[in-house]
């Protein structure tokens, strides 16, 4: 389908025998797998990549809209051992540039063009077990695991022997994963035209087909709501027939203010994000969210999308304050908010309601188009995410320590080449990593809110209040908000067993 194709620039994987057997089979070809699989092969291990798509890349390639670029900050949207090219040249100006999504694509097939990668696609992941050579400490040393997966294209099974797997299939249901609907559009019978934001540019949405429309209802406030509500500034018509519709519940950190405190290298602003981040971390983890969500609508670095206690719990983004005043400016004044029960779905008529919180209803003609900003689900499931099993002896599960995806990746796989090296004592070989996924297990299943984005706050708070301090002692707070990510680090291949390794060895101390 036109979601799966490739972009025309992808590179041709290196040319690589089919191994009947690796030393680290991921499962996932997204972002974040391709990062582990550089950053692993970069060391001389080999690796497999199963992903079951048709093609690599996760969310980047499973959306396009006009706009779509990367919305968090860039310097360490990376694989360790491999800089990106919008880095290269020594353009330290250009930190804080946002990639396109064909920029990002590009890189992602670049990161498994290694000669110890090897990419199938198409493939899915069935289960894993293990294997075992001699007894005792032999036994332990010489672990293996058997990956059984289903070639789709093939429609056979086929099986991988593994010296270690990894899980980097996204960390919570709603984050990633497939683009999400909250209704079936089947069950509209007026002719009404109801897509995704991740359909805009593959489906025929053109300045023709949106001027024919009465209205257009761009539903969700995140970060794809904005990036199309600003493209249509650029068209008086378009910004005349748009009506907003969300929730209230979304708070952007300014772009700008990546610029100063929050990622300046001096010490004091240092612990004062330090501080902050992990004040705010166990008040998620205990979903205290009101608080938060009010302190930060009071800030000077935060804008908020709404009313001011909107729903709860709330969502988050980063974007420049002047792109966020001009949408507000021009589609604040005929938003619609949504209520707090069940305000989207589609009536027994056929036709698609919108119930708005003082009462009003708003019926979409056969004239009119909405476009769902409405983010991804994963539809394979995450019960593994919190199990030990997924998270010991030679299994990994890429979790969320810090803030940014692909970081997350490199740490993963620092553990791993410790883990397989054995020289650095690390959360992992330790068994604490373990001990605090079910200390945020045992959080979760108390949790008084049981909402899926209400539970996925709390584990990143978990991680980031419990396990991030102690995966990498030497850093100071969150390792994708350092500030060498914008110096030294910018534009650099940096070695992983040299660099990263003694950056998650838990014997170091803080400095």
């Amino acid at each position: 389908s036109d979601l799966l194709a490739s972009p025309a620039s992808m590179p041709k994987y290196a040319a690589a025998a089919r191994p009947e057997s690796c030393d680290v089979c991921i499962i996932g070809g997204g972002m974040v797998g391709c990062v582990v699989a550089r950053d692993v092969a970069s060391t001389g291990l080999s690796c497999v990549v199963l992903e079951r798509d048709a093609s690599i890349g996760g969310v980047w390639q499973n959306n396009d809209y006009d706009g779509l670029r990367l919305h968090g900050i860039a310097a360490p949207y990376r694989a360790w051992s491999l800089a990106p090219p919008w880095q290269r040249g020594g353009r330290l100006e250009d930190n804080l540039y946002r990639p396109s999504r064909g920029e990002i694509l590009d890189y992602v097939h670049a990161l498994v063009d290694h000669e110890a990668i090897d990419v199938k696609t198409s493939c899915e992941y069935v289960e894993h077990a293990p294997f075992n050579i001699g007894n005792g400490k032999e036994m332990e040393e010489s672990r293996r695991y058997n990956v059984t997966f289903q070639n789709m294209s093939k429609g056979e099974t086929d099986t991988i022997c593994s010296r270690v797997v990894v899980f980097a299939t996204g960390v919570v249901s709603t984050l990633g994963g497939q683009p999400h609907l909250p209704i079936e559009v089947a069950q509209i019978m007026n002719g009404a035209r109801v897509l995704h934001s991740s359909q805009m540019a593959s489906v025929s949405i053109d300045g023709h087909t949106l001027d024919q429309v009465e209205n257009i209802y761009v539903v969700g406030s995140s970060k794809a709501s904005i990036d199309i509500l600003s493209h249509f500034l650029n068209n008086e018509r378009f910004v005349k027939k748009t009506k907003w519709i969300h929730r209230g519940h979304t708070i952007f950190t300014n772009r700008e203010s990546m610029e100063g405190w929050m990622i300046s290298p001096k010490l004091i602003y240092q612990r004062m994000r330090y501080f902050l981040f992990y004040a705010a971390s166990w008040m998620f983890f205990h979903q205290m969210l009101r608080p938060i969500m009010v302190v930060m609508s009071l800030l000077p670095d935060f804008t908020r999308m709404g009313t001011a206690l909107a729903r709860i719990p709330f969502r988050g983004g980063i974007e420049s304050k002047g792109v966020l005043e001009s949408v507000q400016s021009a589609f604040v004044p005929s938003q619609i908010l949504l209520g707090h029960t069940k305000s989207i779905f589609v009536n027994p008529a056929g036709i698609l309601e919108f119930h708005a919180q003082h009462g009003s209803v708003i019926q979409v003609t056969g004239n009119d188009l909405v476009i769902f900003c409405t983010g991804q689900r994963r539809n394979h499931g995450n019960n593994f995410l919190l199990d030990p099993r997924f998270n010991s002896s030679g299994v990994f599960t890429v979790h969320q320590y810090c803030q940014i995806l692909p970081v997350c990746a490199i740490l993963t796989a620092g553990l791993i080449i410790a883990y397989l090296d054995g020289s650095h004592d690390t959360i992992y070989t330790s068994d604490y990593l373990s001990k605090q996924l079910i200390r945020i297990d045992k959080r979760l299943t108390r949790a008084k809110d049981k909402s899926s984005w209400a539970l996925a706050l709390s584990y990143l708070g978990g991680m980031f209040a419990l396990v991030q301090p102690h995966l990498t002692p030497k850093i100071i707070g969150d390792l994708g908000f350092h500030h060498r990510w914008q110096h030294e680090w910018f534009g650099k291949d940096l070695d992983v067993r040299l660099d990263l390794l003694p950056l998650v060895a838990t014997s170091a101390t803080c400095c």
